[in-house]
């Protein structure tokens, strides 16, 4: 397979990988995809739900014309990368070694197939260099940059998919993951991810809610970043959501504004703190509002930056 390379001055690089300390320079099979993007991560060794729906997810996200980044490992990786090509040749394969090494070799018919139909395997390494782990945690930190939305589907505590996740934060990207039933060990990961602030997942349309969202919390101002209907679908989601009563909309706006805890709440609103802790608690357990280390947040929009916008 021909092989080509992207650098950061290049046309056709992913400017997103700029916000990253250095960003690296990408050996290229196939085309990148230069549409609005999701990562989707997870465990290698998965239950067989998780693997269905990631592959449903990245059907459905390619369907609805956006591109899946994945590290092309076993289990959840895989299965988003399969159930993109399905449905078109927006997927990218982020690779944690150099291109002669392709690792998984398990899937090696896999990103034959994502690169004839179009797709693309990219690595920042020399194409000899072999896989080791230290590789892949560069190589997590390329998926989260290029990416809209990390969605971490199932993983244990210690996990490749938790360090993606967290290069997600420290890059400001949204952030969302598929929580888990209590007694799954597999699911734990994802338990965490919620508590540290990614929004809890629950369902394909969410998904793409929060992909929209994210592309135009980003890019307010691209033209053709969605269709009209999607534009609609994400300005709901950065502002106020179906169904709320009144205190609970004057918190979602007061949070929109740059209320971050209760006592910002209560000067913005006018109520006093039992009411709004009420309103809070009723908010993030809808998926609204998000509680983190850097206080509140509305769960479609990313956390303030650690780096500089592109």
């Amino acid at each position: 397979m021909d092989t080509s390379q992207l650098a950061p001055h290049d046309p056709g690089y992913p400017s997103s990988l700029l916000d990253l300390a250095s960003a690296p320079v990408l050996r290229v099979r196939g085309a990148v995809s230069r549409l609005p993007s999701v990562a989707i991560v997870g465990a290698r060794d998965c239950s067989e739900p998780a693997r269905e729906f990631a592959h449903k997810l990245g059907r459905e996200i390619c369907a609805a014309g956006f591109a899946v980044w994945s590290g092309g490992a076993l289990g959840i990786d895989a299965a988003a990368h399969e159930g993109a090509i399905e449905q078109g040749p927006h997927t990218v394969v982020v690779l944690g070694s150099g291109l002669l090494h392709a690792s998984p070799p398990e899937n090696s018919s896999l990103f034959k197939r994502i690169v004839d139909g179009g797709g693309a395997i990219v690595s920042q390494f020399f194409d000899d260099e072999p896989p080791v782990q230290w590789r892949f945690f560069k190589r997590n930190a390329v998926l989260a940059a290029a990416t809209e939305l990390t969605i971490v589907v199932e993983c244990e505590l210690q996990s490749g998919a938790r360090n993606t996740s967290a290069h997600a934060r420290r890059l400001g990207r949204s952030l969302a993951a598929v929580v888990q039933p209590p007694w799954s060990a597999r699911g734990k990961g994802c338990f965490e991810e919620v508590r540290l602030g990614a929004v809890p997942l629950r369902s394909v349309e969410h998904a793409l809610d929060l992909l929209l969202a994210a592309r135009h919390a980003r890019c307010p101002h691209e033209p053709g970043w969605g269709r009209p209907r999607d534009a609609s679908r994400a300005r709901a989601q950065l502002e106020l959501p179906l169904g709320l009563d009144e205190l609970q909309k004057a918190v979602v706006k007061a949070t929109s504004e740059g209320a971050t805890n209760l006592d910002l709440l209560c000067q913005h609103t006018g109520h006093d703190a039992s009411a709004i802790s009420i309103a809070v608690l009723e908010l993030t357990l809808r998926g609204v509002l998000i509680v983190s280390h850097q206080g509140l947040r509305l769960a479609a929009a990313p956390p303030p930056r650690e780096a500089p916008a592109p």
